[in-house]
């Protein structure tokens, strides 16, 4: 059992004694063994107190109505919120074959639908991210070592700033457009997975682009919710450390370059972030944009990230 299984009842108004923890625990472990997808988007999202379909809430429900008699199947939506936390934490600290798949849809649903109750879990979702997501990327890339990063490090090299953007994606068409099928095939692999792309993108409503550029652009968002870091679109995660500042589409691009102007000349940013901050300004957001813009974003993004990273004392303020 967790250390923490009882203070996550008492943070969510539950009282722990009430009920047979070891029962709930040994529920737990059985739905943490190798759940289908669509178990773990029925976990996350009663995990956010949000609605789960009948039949994924039945599944959910199974495991503790067979280990306790007593078990509430109505009006426990309060309780189930703990319960599946605790099992999307079990499933993380873990590292199970859906581990990955968890860490990201609860950072999505985190973001769509605020915190969870298990207060933990979206923290623990983000540090997953951050030690395992590197890795994960490195998987995708078919090319020669080391080419994918060579070659993007060129063409951002290629950007120009001062009043639009210059790309040159005619050298990397095709090897792009090769790391971007990886990546679909990759959330292919499931029917399941699939679904979950489309639902923490646009709450449950399929977006009408490729499949491809979607899950570019999910990437980059999901990115956004690791809350230990400035992560894609970083420029956004680091005007809110200095301006009233939401996001990109809300304001022109006059005042955007204005506000990254401000940040730059601030004597405490550090030149590294100065230089790569006007990459990022007014760059990709629109799920419309085509995969290779998105992926030059993230790269230009990510080396933000990356200098950003190197001065824990910034990206604390």
């Amino acid at each position: 059992m967790h250390d923490l299984f009882a203070d996550w009842h008492r943070a969510g108004g539950l009282d722990p004694a009430a009920v047979d923890l070891d029962k709930r625990w040994k529920a737990i472990e059985t739905l943490a063994d190798k759940p289908a997808g669509g178990t773990v988007v029925a976990l996350t999202r009663l995990a956010h107190r949000q609605e789960a379909d009948a039949d994924a809430l039945a599944t959910v429900q199974a495991p503790f109505k067979k280990e306790d008699a007593t078990f509430a199947m109505r009006g426990n939506a309060h309780e189930l919120a703990v319960l599946s936390g605790a099992v999307l934490i079990r499933l993380l600290e873990a590292r199970s074959a859906a581990a990955t798949f968890a860490a990201y849809a609860t950072l999505s649903a985190s973001w769509t639908h605020g915190a969870p109750l298990v207060e933990d879990l979206t923290d623990l979702a983000g540090r997953y991210v951050i030690r395992n997501g590197g890795r994960a990327r490195r998987g995708l890339d078919q090319g020669e070592p080391g080419s994918w990063r060579t070659s993007m490090q060129s063409m951002s090299d290629k950007v120009a700033w001062g009043g639009s953007y210059t790309y040159d994606f005619a050298p990397l068409r095709s090897y792009i457009n090769q790391v971007v099928n990886g990546v679909d095939r990759a959330f292919r692999a499931s029917e399941e997975q699939a679904d979950i792309m489309w639902w923490l993108l646009s709450g449950g409503q399929q977006e009408s682009s490729s499949a491809a550029k979607v899950i570019v652009f999910g990437a980059r968002r999901l990115a956004t919710l690791v809350r230990e870091l400035p992560g894609p679109p970083a420029t956004d995660e680091l005007l809110r450390h200095h301006f009233d500042y939401c996001e990109t589409d809300e304001v022109s691009d006059t005042e955007l370059r204005r506000q990254v102007a401000a940040l730059c000349a601030e004597p405490d940013t550090p030149p590294e972030i100065r230089d790569l901050l006007p990459l990022t300004a007014g760059g990709v957001t629109l799920p419309e944009a085509s995969a290779e813009q998105l992926m030059a974003q993230v790269h230009r993004e990510e080396l933000l990230v990356r200098a950003w990273q190197a001065y824990p004392a910034q990206a604390a303020k």
